[in-house]
């Protein structure tokens, strides 16, 4: 699906409800894999942004685990859902070491938050 509407329209709602959901449903059913949705954002800034969205649409329900890429890995690893850019996803999906923050296997959601920055021709 794609949305595209003018600032502060509701947007982040609009995925980030639908995620919480998804999660829910899923540990309520057994699944509490980590990096169960992954949502890229095109800066920092809309990634913490988008992070608080999430923790306090979802902050009567604690079982969900939601970071930033730039947390601990720990954090990380335990997290059902993830906020990062792409250099951050890059760097914790990948290292010389083998090391993985997040397992692929587990993501059932990509969502690009602003997707038309990453992938315009300026952007």
């Amino acid at each position: 699906m794609v949305f595209q509407s003018p600032n502060g329209s509701g947007k982040t709602g609009s995925f980030s409800i639908p995620s919480l959901i998804k999660v829910y449903n899923n540990i309520s059913s057994g699944n509490t894999n980590p990096g169960q949705i992954v949502i890229f954002c095109n800066t920092f800034e809309l990634m913490n942004q988008t992070a608080g969205v999430l923790r306090q649409l979802g902050k009567k329900v604690p079982e969900i685990k939601i970071a930033t890429i730039k947390e601990d890995a720990a954090v990380i690893s335990g997290a059902h859902i993830i906020t990062t850019t792409s250099q951050g996803f890059r760097q914790a999906t990948y290292s010389a070491r083998g090391a993985s923050k997040i397992e692929a296997k587990n993501i059932e959601w990509l969502i690009y938050d602003e997707a038309d920055e990453f992938f315009s021709q300026d952007g």
